[in-house]
């Protein structure tokens, strides 16, 4: 019968329309992908500029930083290392002590 066939038309023309809006929406979100990649691109280019700008005008002073900072390990080490040969002389006194006391 006609219906049949205009029934058949109308499901055909709704898949081809589904189609087509699939297609739509995956070119879409490709595009939207595109232009997020090419965003975060941008944001990462300016970021290392950036950082070379921040290193370029400050890197002596980060270097001397640094420096300043390597040494104050060294000598607190140093300090330290001093503070635990004086504690053992000083055990050891304690026990020259107590061994004399003994005696």
């Amino acid at each position: 019968g006609g219906a049949e066939a205009w029934e058949r038309e109308v499901r055909e023309k709704q898949q081809l329309a589904a189609e087509e809006k699939l297609r739509d929406d995956a070119k879409k979100r490709e595009q939207a992908e595109r232009k997020e990649a090419e965003r975060k691109a941008v944001i990462r280019a300016d970021e290392e500029e950036r950082m070379k700008g921040f290193v370029q005008e400050n890197g002596p002073m980060l270097f001397e930083k640094l420096a300043l900072a390597q040494s104050e390990n060294e000598h607190l080490k140093s300090e330290r290392e001093q503070m635990a040969r004086e504690k053992e002389e000083m055990a050891m006194r304690l026990q020259q002590f107590e061994a004399a006391a003994q005696a």
